[in-house]
This record gives structure tokens, C-alpha cells and sequence, in this order.
């Protein structure tokens, strides 16, 4: 049986609900009765939940009063452990899962870890004839953790919680790379069997460049620890990459461009 965990601000809920309930649907119209969603959803102040999210049979809902991606997936993650699921997916809900990528989890349900990729878009990918591979991850866009269908047995470790959005967190990214990180050091790079079409949606980032400045503090940081406690010589290569393409920014005078440099650093030597 498969948890589908997704933590959500309930101030973002109605945002969010097409995307969410197009998931939903794909993956109940696949799964069946082997597929249950645990969103977590995050606030501040007493809510009344809607009904497309209470009274769904699918769908438990925990309502948490403090804010932060990494202790909700953690949540999600100690739930799959308590009742027993074979399968966890963390899943962010701006994306939508199309049907053909649920069908290829669905399909492969007996690998240890099966990925899909992403497509970071305006509108949503389709198509009739999935495409998919057998292949060594360890790229740099491998490390987005929603990609993977994950044994829960294969998970020996849980999600920083001093690292990605949320209340007390100084650094608001990076989360999933350091998840991914320790999981790839237990897992031994071994092939991943991958669908790379169509692809998990993704909303497109805006084009100011304000959430890579929002991420900014926390991606320094994440290569901080990645060379102390992970060390790879492709991290060291990677962070170079990082710091040049902030410097490039600057150089033809991106939007947050010089900002987006300072954090970064600022981070790293935090």
C-alpha cells in the first residue's frame, strides 16, 4: 500500500485544490483501495476544512499548529512507518502527477525506488506513449525528493528540520537535497529504473528571480554540509557551478541577481 504525504498551509489550500484533486484522481484511479493521501496542513489559527478535503475516503488530514515542510513530511514518513505502508511518495502540492507516471509507480511497484522527472512549466505534460529507462542517478536534478516512489523500509533516516520553509527555519532550502543526499549514500547508486515521459508538473518560477533569492541563505548552507558530512568531488564541482552561475547573473544584471550572490555566500560561510 502506498502514503502519498502532503504538507500544505491551509491558507494555500484553495490555491491549490485543482492541482491537488487532479493528483488525487490519477493516483485513486490507478492505485485503487492501495493508495491513501495523509496532508498535513499547516496553521496558525483555528480552521474549518472544506469539504472536498474532509470528507474525502482517501484522504486523512492532520492539522498541525506550527509551520514547517520538513517536520510535516517527517510526519508523513513516521505515519507510513506506524501503519505499516510498503510505499511512500512526498508530495508537494503545486504538482499534479499525470496519470501515465501513476501507472508507471503502479507498474513497478515491487522496485525499491522507481523516479520520475520533472517539468518545471506553464502547463502540464501529456502523453499516450510513456517513455521510460534504466539508469545510475546521481545528476543534480535527481535530488528533488517528490521524484521517487520510496520503500519505506529502504528509509533509515528523516528530513532536517533546520532546513526548508517554515517558522523557526533560518535556512529555506535545501531540505530535500540533504534528504537525498543521505538516502544516495545508503542506497550505493545502484540503476533506478526511470519514466522520463510525460513528467510531474511543476509550476514555472517566476521570472524575477525572487524565489531563488528566497531559497538563497539555505542553498549556501546546503553546500556547507554537503562538503563537510557528504563529501563528494562532484558537490565540490557542483558548488563552483552554483557560485558561477550567481556571478553570471550579475554580470548581465538579472532581476536579485547581486542579492542572490550575497546569500548564497553568506550562507555557505555561515
Amino acid at each position: 500500500m502506498v502514503l502519498v504525504g502532503v504538507p500544505v498551509l491551509y491558507g494555500e489550500l484553495e490555491n491549490y485544490k485543482e492541482t491537488l484533486l487532479q493528483s488525487i484522481s490519477n493516483f485513486i484511479d490507478v492505485f485503487s483501495e492501495q493508495v491513501r493521501f495523509l496532508i498535513v496542513v499547516q496553521s496558525k489559527s483555528n480552521i474549518s476544512l472544506p469539504n472536498w478535503l474532509s470528507h474525502h475516503r482517501y484522504v486523512v488530514v492532520r492539522v498541525v499548529d506550527w509551520l514547517s515542510v520538513s517536520r510535516a513530511r517527517n510526519l508523513c514518513l513516521e505515519f507510513a512507518q506506524v501503519k505499516s505502508f510498503e510505499k511512500i511518495i512526498f508530495h508537494d502540492a503545486s504538482l499534479i502527477y499525470p496519470r501515465a507516471v501513476c501507472e508507471f509507480f503502479h507498474s513497478n511497484y515491487s522496485e525499491a525506488l522507481v523516479k520520475a522527472c520533472a517539468d518545471f512549466g506553464d502547463e502540464t505534460s501529456h502523453g499516450e506513449h510513456p517513455i521510460s529507462r534504466v539508469r545510475k542517478i546521481g545528476k543534480i536534478a535527481d535530488y528533488y525528493v517528490w521524484l521517487y516512489m520510496f520503500s519505506v523500509k529502504s528509509i533509515s533516516h528523516k528530513f532536517d528540520e533546520s532546513f526548508g520553509p517554515g517558522e523557526f527555519t533560518t535556512y529555506k532550502s535545501g531540505e530535500d537535497f540533504l534528504f537525498m543526499a543521505a538516502f544516495f549514500k545508503a542506497f550505493e547508486k545502484r540503476p533506478v529504473l526511470e519514466i522520463t515521459f510525460p513528467k510531474i508538473w511543476h509550476p514555472a518560477r517566476p521570472k524575477d528571480l525572487s524565489k531563488h533569492l528566497y531559497y538563497a541563505l539555505g542553498q549556501g548552507k546546503l553546500f556547507q554540509v554537503l562538503l563537510k558530512k557528504y563529501f563528494e568531488v562532484k558537490y565540490f564541482f557542483w558548488f563552483l557551478l552554483f557560485i558561477g552561475n550567481a556571478i553570471f547573473r550579475v554580470v548581465f544584471f538579472k532581476p536579485n541577481s547581486f542579492k542572490i550572490l550575497k546569500q548564497r555566500l553568506k550562507g555557505f560561510f555561515s
